[in-house]
């Protein structure tokens, strides 16, 4: 570090007091800036507008949740943290530290560097963080300091990889796909045992932010080891003395996120430090005809203030007022995962509103393999009987049907009988902290021991199954009695008879993938023998399908 040392040296002990002066600002003049996700200062300067602009919200706004605040709840500082991953990847092997390997681990958690946006063609890819961590600076002007801090974009859930003809993964993404192999769980784990062990190794880990990010401002460094390393050593002490993790709750594994529980943490009524038993895990959705939605998330749980809360839309319903009112839900119910609250939610909603141009506009990926037209056509007339009433009409078009029509069914729990958790966590504390916060004029929440059937298209490529992804394939979900109590999920391929992911049942009880195949990220088990978890319900419609209906109705829903 040269001639910088002497400058970031600081008092072993820096009092609790400073640290917090650091954090809040005493006064004004005084306080850390907010941030602005630099890739979107970018693209607002090329004037975008319309989807372009849409979709480029989509990617890299972060939507006012770049600052101080959520720096103490949901954003990280990326350098420091980058330099941490690596730090403690290299520890025993003492191999020098280096962008590809900060790559590699975050692939490792699923995270895609894509080689193209499929459908963006014309978008800007930042080939030095992975697709959905938008970073910027903050600062403040006494004493000098700045932090480069990250946050997630809405692309970090919702950008997925497309498939080939075999089933394999490219390295193109589709904006709007579930990441199904987005691992939080692993990926919050890695930092949070990556940064105890490099702020107890603090030369190490500064000498690492210098390999990693040689154009690092001295200012940064001195707010790293004068500010960040003493507020985490305190944070990490508090958290190995009780929940011994970095968040209180789990999101389930790859592909899945437990938003209800960052919701109740956001609006205070759980805390941050002690465990919190809330499996209510959901499988990430693909963004698909969100249009046709008179309420939002799996249980349909929020819907606009003075509208029905089920009722059918047609292709005709889906007006530019209809996207906006519900933008503005999307806004409140994303806010919690960037570490935000209902009074950001509404400074985030005008934004939002612009992102839906993509998002009212948005269109699956085609199938990418072989269908057969007349079974598939027999499938068509399968689904009619079976399927539409709860999922929707679609149109005549032979290659590419469109939903026309969405019924905005909620089945109750009595009858679907999939996992009840997430409907059942939804408490009234909770509603009517919601009813009473700062969003109320633009969302109302009524529990409704239901869950929505959603639309099925573009399924094809959103494996596992449910709402809480506990079926690895369409083929077992049409199956209930040989549904895999367990499965690999999580850098899956994908099998395109079975439809969904690609493995077998091994001797040990558990779905695995195919052997020699290597998975694009870590993978898990799934285990639905867990809480929030069951693999059972939905089983109905296919007691009464033969098994030529089943595999007609499989090959149909390839076109969607």
């Amino acid at each position: 570090m040269g001639d910088r040392h002497y400058f970031l040296q600081r008092p072993r002990n820096l009092p609790l007091l400073v640290a917090l002066c650091l954090v809040a600002g005493c006064a004004g003049f005084l306080s850390f800036t907010s941030g602005r996700s630099s890739m979107m200062q970018t693209l607002e300067d090329a004037e975008l507008s319309g989807a372009d602009l849409g979709r480029a919200r989509f990617v890299y706004d972060d939507f006012g949740h770049l600052t101080i605040d959520t720096l103490s709840t949901n954003a990280l500082p990326w350098k420091m943290t980058s330099a941490a991953l690596v730090l403690y990847e290299t520890r025993e092997s003492g191999d020098p530290p280096d962008a590809a390997l900060l790559r590699d681990i975050y692939q490792r958690f699923g995270f895609i560097y894509p080689s193209a946006l499929a459908n963006w063609q014309d978008g800007l890819i930042d080939g030095q963080k992975p697709l959905g961590i938008v970073t910027a600076p903050i600062s403040r002007l006494i004493p000098n300091l700045s932090i480069e801090v990250a946050n997630f974009s809405c692309a970090s859930c919702h950008g997925g990889r497309l498939f080939d003809s075999d089933g394999l993964a490219t390295n193109d993404v589709w904006l709007g796909l579930p990441n199904t192999s987005l691992d939080l769980d692993g990926y919050t784990d890695a930092v949070f045992h990556s940064l105890r062990y490099a702020v107890q190794n603090e030369a190490a880990l500064l000498a690492t932010v210098e390999q990693l990010f040689p154009h690092v401002q001295d200012d940064e460094l001195i707010a790293i080891t004068r500010y960040l390393v003493p507020l985490a050593q305190d944070r990490l002490a508090a958290l190995e003395s009780g929940i011994n993790r970095a968040l209180p709750f789990l999101n389930g594994g790859p592909g899945t996120t437990n938003g209800l529980a960052a919701l109740n943490i956001r609006l205070n009524l759980a805390s941050a430090d002690q465990s919190m038993d809330v499996p209510a895990y959901v499988s990430i959705p693909q963004l698909v005809d969100v249009g046709f939605r008179s309420s939002l998330l799996c249980d349909g749980v929020y819907y606009p203030p003075g509208r029905s809360q089920f009722e059918r839309i047609d292709s005709t319903d889906t007006s530019a007022t209809h996207n906006e009112a519900l933008a503005r839900m999307v806004a409140f119910f994303t806010t919690p995962t960037q570490g935000g609250d209902p009074e950001s939610a509404v400074r985030a909603m005008p934004a939002v509103i612009e992102s839906f141009q993509f998002l009212g506009a948005y269109e699956s990926p085609s199938f990418p393999g072989t269908v057969d037209s007349a079974l598939a056509a027999q499938g068509r007339a399968v689904y009619k009987r079976y399927c539409a009433a709860c999922h929707g009409d679609y149109s005549q078009d032979a290659q590419h049907p469109e939903l026309t029509s969405f019924p905005n069914v909620a089945v109750p729990l009595d009858q679907i009988k999939t996992d009840p958790m997430r409907s059942e966590l939804i408490s009234q504390k909770l509603l009517d902290a919601i009813n009473k916060s700062a969003v109320a004029n633009y969302v109302a929440a009524r529990r409704t021991d239901a869950y929505v059937a959603p639309s099925l298209t573009g399924i094809w490529s959103t494996a596992p199954y449910l709402h809480n992804g506990s079926v690895p394939t369409l083929w077992h979900l049409m199956h209930p009695k040989q549904r895999p109590l367990r499965f690999a999920v999580g850098g899956h391929r994908l099998n395109y008879d079975k439809m969904g992911i690609d493995g077998s049942l091994q001797s040990d009880g558990v779905y695995r993938f195919p052997e020699n195949y290597e998975p694009m990220s870590r993978s898990t088990v799934f285990d639905s023998t867990l809480p929030g978890k069951s693999n059972s319900g939905h089983e109905n419609p296919f007691a009464e399908m033969t098994e030529n209906d089943k595999t007609a109705v499989l090959e149909f829903l390839k076109l969607l």
